[in-house]
């Protein structure tokens, strides 16, 4: 991140100061931590953490609700409950009126494992925010509320990408865009940025 910032409101474009990339690599600094965490203490699936935090915070979630809340593949859902059932952390349990709707519950050992996450997840949150002070804390939240408001109404429906498709065909027949170079699109490329 460069020190030479003439106008600080503008919006930033180089990858090193693009919000999105910054967003992603705060998230998954966290979250390498957290599955480190639960490969060293708990074992297997590294991901596992994610349907257990999920599954800590409610009596029952359904797969679908776990898959939704933590942004895992349904196939992978399935797979790290199949995990987690046969560690002893984790029930399935049908629904007597729809037998096809399993609802997973945590286990009494599963339980205590969540409460450890819980425990060095708020420890980790803790820390970070630390380097806030309490009135930049209260900023913070009030504008990531404003920007998942934001990314709410940008990203609904079947394809929200289009808009920003005829957007930017449109800009760069203006000449209004310049093109990117082919350093900066392999960094996008590689990045991993959601």
């Amino acid at each position: 991140m460069s020190n030479d910032k003439p106008n600080s409101g503008a919006i930033r474009f180089d990858l090193q100061e693009r919000s999105t990339y910054r967003f992603w690599l705060l998230v998954t600094q966290m979250q390498k931590c957290l599955a480190q965490f639960y490969v060293a203490r708990i074992g297997r699936p590294a991901n596992g953490w994610k349907i257990m935090m999920v599954a800590g915070r409610r009596a029952q979630v359904s797969a679908a609700e776990a898959g939704q809340l933590t942004d895992l593949e349904p196939d992978k859902v399935t797979r790290i409950v199949d995990q987690l059932v046969a560690q002893g952390l984790m029930i399935r349990t049908q629904e007597s009126t729809d037998r096809r709707r399993v609802r997973l519950s945590l286990t009494a050992a599963g339980r205590r494992v969540y409460h450890q996450l819980d425990d060095v997840r708020r420890a980790i949150e803790i820390d970070f925010l630390g380097a806030l002070a309490p009135r930049e804390r209260a900023t913070l939240y009030r504008l990531l509320d404003k920007l998942q408001a934001r990314a709410a109404a940008m990203f609904s429906g079947q394809r929200p990408w289009a808009k920003y498709e005829i957007k930017a065909h449109l800009e760069s027949g203006r000449g209004g865009r310049r093109d990117a170079s082919a350093g900066d699109a392999d960094a996008r490329a590689g990045s991993g940025e959601p």
